[in-house]
């Protein structure tokens, strides 16, 4: 016979294990959202500095010089749904992801998976995100937002670009 105390102090430690593991389920998209929250801060500082001290590529002129270019890498998490620069690919909110724009651009918006959607807007810029579209040897300026879906590692090019008298950041994939 299994005495009293061994089946009692079984039964209070697979609680705990099972409180533990709900506990930890259940904060897992706020873990998610920090660390993009993260990535996502990082790269606005380092964007803004690039549009306030770079130098643009005339898209217009397919001879123009690259305009000042930015590497940065990502860490994703794999919950998340979309990564969008520069508009909100879900504005109904019913999951059919597109990559329209949001005013002039410069936002980014995100979502994980068992969260609300963020979006952080970038306050005071004269420019906007575009997704970047390869036309012969140099990314072009499309008049769609950059998004990405699903978690990863990935490494995108941000290039300080203007056609006409706007300026836009473009984003592409650089790896």
């Amino acid at each position: 016979m299994i005495p009293i105390r061994l089946l009692v102090s079984v039964v209070i430690i697979g609680v705990v294990l099972l409180l533990t593991v709900c506990g930890y389920r259940s904060l897992q998209p706020t873990f998610a959202t920090n660390q993009l929250q993260r990535e996502c801060d990082t790269a606005v500082g380092a964007l803004t500095s690039l549009a306030d001290g770079g130098v643009p590529r005339d898209v217009d002129d397919p001879l123009a010089p690259l305009g000042t270019r930015r590497v940065l890498s990502f860490e994703i998490p794999e919950n998340c749904v979309y990564l969008s620069f520069g508009g909100d690919p879900d504005p109904q909110n019913n999951g059919a992801l597109r990559p329209l724009l949001l005013g002039s651009g410069a936002v980014i918006v995100y979502r994980v998976e068992g969260a609300s959607k963020q979006v952080i807007w970038c306050p005071g810029v004269s420019w906007g995100f575009r997704a970047g579209s390869v036309q012969g040897l140099r990314p072009g300026v499309t008049q769609e937002s950059f998004l990405l879906q699903g978690g990863g590692s990935l490494r995108l090019a941000f290039e300080l670009v203007r056609q006409g008298d706007s300026r836009f950041v473009l984003v592409y994939r650089s790896d």
